[in-house]
């Protein structure tokens, strides 16, 4: 191939043309196109970063994308979606590429990048990673996420946990019930079915987790709080995407009209998986083990739909992941010099 390498707009009708091209129905949603907008326009408005969309070409015919953003300070790249709140990331190609075809795209959009790069969060079986030489790699580790298979039905499936997990969601459930708690699981799929006054609720709940266990060095007073919270509220762009695509999930458990725990997530174009970035319980509820009857209900849910194929909880190997039949994989972090 004849290929050239160029530096687009994310709005250019050419760009967003090939993109959804590219796209397929299994395609992370974290590399839509409709998704990576919010993230550029976030990028663009509130971080040290200029926002990019690499491309390359043959015979003007745009066969590889990478949204990638550069440090305007510290002189390096990395790929866009590459912020707290996406899942994985990667380069696109046009479908009909062959693998030495997408080797060949992959080194000339690393030539064409030059500098040092941080690749991270990027998704395994890359052809982009196949295509950087060792010599070019200063720094590399991996990074855990688990998902959840669906199998052939739920009663098969919670069996194949262990006796304790089976004994610990009985207990949970028992602990409900006995003290007069009647949790009920409630889905919002897409933007129209989830009412302001139910997403609300959500967020907060999300805020209250969020800041109690993660965020307190940020927090001091009550004007850091109104200022955090109208952040993720208002202005972060997974809090816009999860609200407004039509891929959007949400699922919460309330007690009457109380939400004990909440996920929002999104689903691939295909409608077959779904993953995860927000989970968050009322850490008052904590007792009851919340956040092990959501996900637990959520997978009756999937298995009842019969539509479903996988549920990505996303980074991270937190107990409760494996104890609910997660498994395991991973992404790829990286530092690289310039090709």
């Amino acid at each position: 191939m004849n290929l050239s390498f160029s530096f687009r707009n994310i709005n250019d009708p050419q760009v967003r043309e090939a993109w959804l091209g590219m796209e397929s129905a299994d395609t992370t949603p974290y590399l839509r196109y409709n998704y990576l907008k919010y993230v550029w326009s976030y990028t663009r408005r509130f971080a040290p970063y200029e926002a990019k969309v690499a491309c390359v070409s043959s015979q003007q015919r745009i066969v590889m994308i990478v949204p990638v953003k550069y440090s305007l300070f510290r002189r390096y790249w990395k790929f866009l979606g590459d912020l707290q709140g996406c899942n994985r990331t990667d380069a696109l190609f046009l479908p009909e590429l062959s693998d030495d075809e997408k080797l060949e795209a992959s080194r000339c959009f690393l030539s064409g990048m030059k500098a040092k790069g941080r690749l991270n969060r990027l998704q395994d079986g890359s052809v982009l990673r196949k295509a950087i030489p060792d010599a070019s790699i200063l720094k590399e580790s991996r990074r855990t996420y688990v998902h959840i298979p669906i199998q052939d039905n739920y009663e098969s499936y919670f069996s194949s946990l262990s006796s304790s997990v089976r004994q610990n969601v009985r207990t949970a459930y028992n602990r409900m019930r006995r003290d007069g708690h009647e949790f009920v699981l409630r889905v919002f799929e897409g933007p129209d079915a989830l009412s302001e006054e139910a997403w609300k609720a959500m967020m907060d709940v999300y805020c209250e987790r969020l800041f109690g266990r993660y965020k307190k060095k940020k927090i001091h007073g009550v004007l850091s709080r109104m200022y955090w919270k109208n952040y993720y509220h208002n202005i972060k762009f997974d809090t816009k995407a999860l609200r407004q695509l039509p891929e959007c999930f949400h699922a919460a458990l309330y007690d009457g009209d109380r939400i004990v725990a909440m996920m929002s997530g999104l689903k691939t174009g295909s409608g077959k998986e779904l993953t995860v970035p927000r989970l968050a319980i009322d850490i008052d509820y904590r007792f009851y083990s919340p956040g092990y009857i959501l996900v637990n209900e959520v997978l009756k849910f999937m298995y009842a739909e019969g539509r479903f194929t996988m549920l990505d909880l996303g980074r991270g190997d937190e107990r409760y992941k494996s104890d609910m039949g997660g498994v395991a994989y991973t992404t790829t972090d990286m530092v690289i010099k310039g090709i």
